[in-house]
């Protein structure tokens, strides 16, 4: 007799979008509990900060700091890492690290951490103004080892602190890189109690160094750069003029000390860049 038929009538490309989901596998927790000695009481809001051994990057955490009662429980890929724990900076507190943990599975580490002091140090330029962006560093003066002070960069108000077990500590203060001002240092420091520093940055006196650059052949190499690092702090020295001329001739003006000194090729060049035997600059 007769057919029926029902159409349905559709864009000739449907408005229809595909999601890529990413499924991110959780290979291991790590948890533990942070207490405070003495009294074994948890710590709150202490941060915990898990990084690659490797390259030393930091691992994203979702929940990354302790409960009220002090407990923590973080998710993170095995490998091998350094855990550090970060206590809030206005505590008096010492933060704590492991240097090394393989993470192959489930793990937990419980940390008890130390009481301090608290020293402020509030960090000036040559013109006695706040200088934000120094770096303080604590050391053993019996060892030379670098303590783990996580908030030892300076604010806009050039105030920096480190909270220190009682003891004795040198105390290195790093300019902002790129800075003309001298790095200073604290020796001999006694800590017995709470205290405020006031450490002014000098300018830094330089001396003129000359020269050229040259190829296998005895031609001048245009656009070679030079870098800078101090021995043995390893930290950059800020150049003026760090490029040679057409020539191959340079003029800086560089700090005296211990240097290490870092000769890049031209960019697009064939040349291999050089790394110069350690240099002592006297003046």
């Amino acid at each position: 007799c007769c057919a029926a038929a029902m159409y349905m009538l559709v864009p000739a490309e449907p408005y229809v979008s595909f999601v890529t989901l990413a499924v991110i596998f959780v290979s291991a927790t790590l948890l533990g509990f942070a207490s405070h000695s003495p009294g074994g009481l948890g710590v709150f809001d202490v941060e915990i900060d898990l990084r690659q051994l490797a390259t030393g990057l930091k691992v994203f955490l979702s929940n990354r700091a302790t409960d009220v009662a002090g407990d923590y429980t973080v998710s993170a890929q095995t490998g091998d890492f350094e855990l550090r724990y970060v206590p809030p900076r206005n505590s008096h507190i010492v933060a704590a690290a492991n240097d090394a943990i393989a993470l192959t599975g489930d793990l937990q580490l419980d940390r008890e951490l130390a009481s301090g002091r608290r020293i402020f140090v509030e960090i000036r330029d040559a013109d006695g103004q706040p200088l934000p962006g120094a770096d303080l560093d604590v050391r053993v003066p019996t060892t030379g080892a670098k303590l783990f002070t996580p908030h030892d960069t300076s604010d806009s108000a050039g105030l920096t602190v480190a909270v220190l077990p009682d003891g004795t500590y040198d105390l290195d203060v790093e300019p902002p890189l790129g800075s003309s001002l001298a790095p200073a240092t604290l020796p001999g420091l006694v800590v017995s109690a709470d205290d405020t520093l006031v450490v002014q940055l000098e300018a830094e006196p330089r001396v003129s160094v000359s020269g050229r650059v040259i190829d296998q052949n005895g031609i001048g190499v245009n656009g070679a750069v030079f870098r800078l690092r101090r021995v043995p702090a390893n930290t950059a020295v800020a150049l003026g003029a760090d490029t040679t001329a057409p020539d191959g001739a340079f003029n800086m003006d560089v700090p005296p000390g211990r240097l290490e000194v870092l000769v890049a090729s031209p960019a697009g060049s064939r040349l291999v860049g050089l790394r110069l035997p350690e240099v002592t600059v006297t003046g």
